[in-house]
């Protein structure tokens, strides 16, 4: 903790975040205690005033440099603002980061892109990476009709934990997507077992489709990738069957998140929903690196 007058800045943990959970986005804050993700909140007393949460990204990777990637920001006060980005600008010298990097929805964070913005951030708009869909409007994909699911492709329920784990590792190093750096590590109870579906044969996994549940309720699609003989057919194996259990588990208008992470995920959302677009973003990055600047 670290007191500046009237103001507090604290260190997110585990430990303290439930005296936040009415500031904090949910969403965001169940992420807090994964290995790489760390959050500052500054308070006036004990009112939140205004908080950031991020996620390290190569921290500990000798080969590419420290990235810091912000995923939420909430700014009730200026001068707090102000004091919460000077403690963000040093724990990031701390840790050697080279940049930071930023995407949210534009409409909810004017007066965070102002902050940003002064504090050295460079801020355009435009069409964000994610999506976000209702689960109905899956229903008419016509793929969905065609033909039955191997069985080969199979709940992870099914998995034993070891397994899960190698298949994990496995994507991480055929598909050199860029992941959280903690999904090896992350529980197969992370993710809802009856949606989320792999690729196995063998004891062995080339494939997966990760589906994790949001505190709101909300479905996010963690992973969605194939590294077997037949990756693009095998991914629409997996999405059939993982959509066929939403359809009788969830109503119709449950949200779900897609990413689009990579070339792969824009190429698959594109075919299959060619007229949906991103939502409207602000998207912005700083150099962190003394060099750099």
């Amino acid at each position: 903790m670290i007191s500046d007058g009237e103001m507090e800045t604290v260190y997110l943990s585990i430990e303290n975040l439930y005296l936040y959970e009415d500031y904090i986005n949910p969403d965001v804050a169940e992420n807090i205690g994964r290995e790489f993700f760390r959050g500052l909140v500054v308070c006036k007393g004990d009112v939140p005033c205004a908080a950031i949460v991020w996620e390290f990204l190569h921290l500990y990777d000798e080969h590419h440099p420290t990235v810091s990637r912000i995923s939420w920001m909430k700014i009730s006060d200026r001068e707090a603002g102000e004091m919460l980005m000077d403690l963000y600008t040093e724990v990031m010298d701390e840790n050697d980061v080279e940049r930071s990097i930023f995407e949210f929805e534009a409409e909810t964070v004017r007066d965070e892109t102002e902050i940003l913005k002064q504090n050295g951030f460079k801020v355009l708009e435009g069409e964000g990476s994610r999506i976000e869909l209702k689960l109905e409007d899956f229903k008419n994909l016509s793929f969905l009709k065609k033909g039955k699911i191997p069985s080969y492709i199979k709940s992870i329920g099914e998995l034993q934990k070891r397994t899960f784990r190698r298949g994990v590792a496995d994507c991480v190093y055929y598909t050199k997507r860029d992941l959280s750096p903690d999904i090896i590590r992350l529980p197969l109870e992370w993710y809802e077992p009856e949606l989320s579906c792999c690729n196995e044969s063998d004891d062995e996994c080339n494939g997966f489709l990760l589906v994790h549940k949001c505190v709101s309720g909300k479905m996010r699609i963690e992973l969605l990738a194939d590294w077997g003989p037949e990756p693009q057919i095998d991914m629409l194996y997996m999405i059939r069957y993982s959509l066929k259990q939403a359809f009788k588990l969830y109503p119709p208008d449950t949200k779900v998140i897609i990413i689009r992470s990579d070339k792969a995920l824009i190429k698959l959302v594109s075919y299959l929903f060619p007229n949906k677009h991103g939502l409207k973003c602000v998207g912005g990055k700083r150099s962190e690196s003394k060099e750099e600047t």
